[in-house]
């Protein structure tokens, strides 16, 4: 009998044991990876970045101007949205490659769109894969490889996306097709439209690479394996053309001019030198009518939207797609894109500008029972910081990997509601460094004086705080000092860390319409500069100021004064402007 006893026990304390490692298997199950990259998106096409924003804010183009995404939408619902999340360069090249091996592009060797990523350059997927034998793909644009174009892969796999079949590396064809053979994929413009042989719907970019994405989680399903995937979409990017019906949907929308391009065009106020916008002061209310009277604008405004509302449809297909086939809770889907597109604010197009729709991108991040729900994070993050971010939260050390980004994975795992670290970033373009955290941001050109924009008292970034806030300026500023050394920020010029002592307004003046500072040097005009308001709006025109600046310029990377400058420093005009009485520079 208690043999038998015996053996029952036995046998019970083996189930348990069983079971014990199956829920441990469970519980240890690696998740699956889908990255959706878009290209050149601005924030407020989509529902769930408008739903944070005063309606002033959201509806820039007119009241009701908006495009709906319900299925981008639920991913932030389920999620975690970020709102401060920022291109590290907003160009294409340097933010991907920054993206893919938490690198700033001067390590990464994709500095400009021109430029391919370093041969040695590690990805997050190339860890995947030796780290944790995933399968990868990357279906889209890629952007890295140099000049190629299109540049399709050819099977040997690309920088640890081992299926690059489907990925091109340049050029924003509107259709591709594979040939009969397979053996090859065409590409067609969009004036190429009639020559392709299937359907639009079935040949439309958009539609194609969501396609082969679907392939790819089949074929990874049926063989049992893990796989991390990123689909890069060449949309919303311009040429600003969209397959039926999406070409019709906003026919009946009528955009306006946002009130930054408004103000923009009238020099009320005018835009910072690292953002030049010419007008003409006398025809700015023309000008504003016949941009927003002009068919073919309105035309690609209305088709960006239609591009966003096909590819949130297809989001929608692809997440009903993960929970037919029970992966949607062992699936991490992010949606982001490379950088912004400015859509007409403050009078400009695409990216290349510090600006919030510029170099700001959409970052939203879904992994059910794991990240909590409806979760926001306004901790400032840059490109860099994805692949470390990543690879924490799917389990894979990498503490044996060079990163330059920041490991954000326990701002987006905790159980915080909200996150708001006050930690500083770093952005940077062809003519501009920046610094950004909770709350403010900084911009260092060669251009103009420094500007402060406080994102929370003035979310349009059109007024300068950096006179009613110096201290913050200058320490947001030195911490920018000591990134553009560690990182290598490439700087053609000096930059302005203290803004001039005496310095014109770019405005048009108050009391003097449709004038600027430098209208006062026609002789027609001299005479105003008697008017004491005048006066003191454009000093350096108007010869009442020249002294030297007591601060900073930075040069190649080193610190200077105005008294440790030399002559030969003299034939650069920022120099001039900085330290007018050293070099007798002084006007007037």
């Amino acid at each position: 009998m208690w043999s038998i006893i015996r053996s029952i026990i036995g046998l019970l304390l083996l189930f348990t044991q069983t079971v014990v490692v199956i829920s441990s298997d469970t519980n240890n199950k690696k998740p699956n990876l889908i990255v959706i990259m878009t290209d050149e998106h601005n924030l407020r096409t989509l529902g769930c970045y408008r739903d944070l924003m005063k309606k002033k804010h959201a509806q820039i183009w007119g009241k009701g101007v908006e495009v709906s995404t319900p299925n981008i939408d639920t991913l932030a619902r389920d999620g975690v949205l970020f709102t401060n999340f920022n291109a590290v360069v907003p160009e294409c090249t340097p933010a991907r490659g920054s993206f893919v091996t938490g690198l700033y592009p001067t390590f990464s060797g994709a500095t400009t769109n021109d430029s391919p990523l370093n041969s040695n350059a590690v990805t997050f997927a190339e860890l995947l894969v030796k780290k944790a034998n995933y399968s990868t793909s990357f279906i889209g644009k890629w952007h890295l490889n140099g000049t190629e174009k299109p540049g399709f892969g050819n099977g040997s796999g690309t920088f640890g996306f081992e299926d690059d079949r489907f990925l091109f590396n340049r050029g924003h064809w509107k259709f591709l097709e594979e040939t009969a053979s397979n053996s090859s994929i065409n590409v067609y413009t969009w004036g190429q439209r009639h020559e392709i042989i299937g359907t639009m719907k079935q040949s439309y970019t958009t539609d194609f690479l969501f396609a082969k994405a679907k392939e790819f989680i089949n074929e990874q399903i049926n063989i049992d394996k893990h796989y991390a995937l990123m689909l890069s979409i060449p949309d919303p990017h311009g040429p600003n053309k969209v397959r039926p019906p999406y070409n019709k949907m906003f026919k009946s929308f009528d955009f306006n001019l946002p009130k930054t391009a408004v103000g923009a065009y009238n020099k009320q106020p005018a835009n910072p030198g690292w953002a030049p916008m010419p007008t003409d002061l006398e025809n700015a209310a023309d000008t504003i009518k016949s941009i927003e009277m002009d068919k073919s604008w309105q035309e690609g405004m209305r088709n960006i939207f239609g591009m966003v509302k096909l590819i949130d449809d297809k989001v929608g297909e692809l997440l009903n797609d993960l929970k037919t086939l029970n992966q949607e809770n062992n699936t991490i889907v992010v949606f982001t894109s490379d950088h912004g597109d400015l859509m007409a604010e403050h009078g400009l197009y695409d990216k290349y500008f510090p600006y919030k729709t510029s170099a700001g991108v959409p970052f939203v991040i879904r992994y059910p029972g794991k990240i909590p729900e409806g979760k926001i994070i306004k901790t400032a993050f840059t490109s860099p910081d994805f692949a470390p971010t990543i690879l924490s939260i799917m389990g894979i050390d990498h503490s044996d990997v060079f990163f330059q980004g920041i490991d954000g994975s326990e701002d987006i795992l905790n159980k915080n509601k909200f996150n708001s670290k006050n930690q500083i970033r770093f952005i940077y373009g062809r003519n501009f460094v920046a610094a950004v955290n909770l709350h403010y941001k900084l911009i260092l050109s060669s251009t103009d004086a420094p500007y402060l924009f406080n994102l929370r008292k003035n979310p349009r970034e059109t007024i300068n705080f950096y006179y009613s806030d110096e201290q913050r300026s200058k320490s947001m500023g030195w911490s920018l000092v000591a990134a553009m050394k560690e990182f290598q920020f490439h700087t053609k010029s000096y930059i302005f860390l203290d803004p001039p002592a005496c310095q014109d307004s770019k405005d048009q003046i108050p009391h003097f319409p449709y004038r600027v500072c430098d209208d006062l040097v026609k002789n027609e005009y001299r005479g105003k500069c008697k008017l004491k308001k005048i006066h003191k709006f454009c000093p350096n025109t108007c010869g009442s100021c020249c002294e030297d600046s007591k601060g900073f310029l930075i040069r190649h990377l080193k610190v200077k004064k105005c008294k440790w400058m030399r002559k030969r420093d003299l034939k650069n005009k920022s120099v001039r402007k900085f330290c007018p009485l050293k070099y007798n520079a002084c006007e007037g």
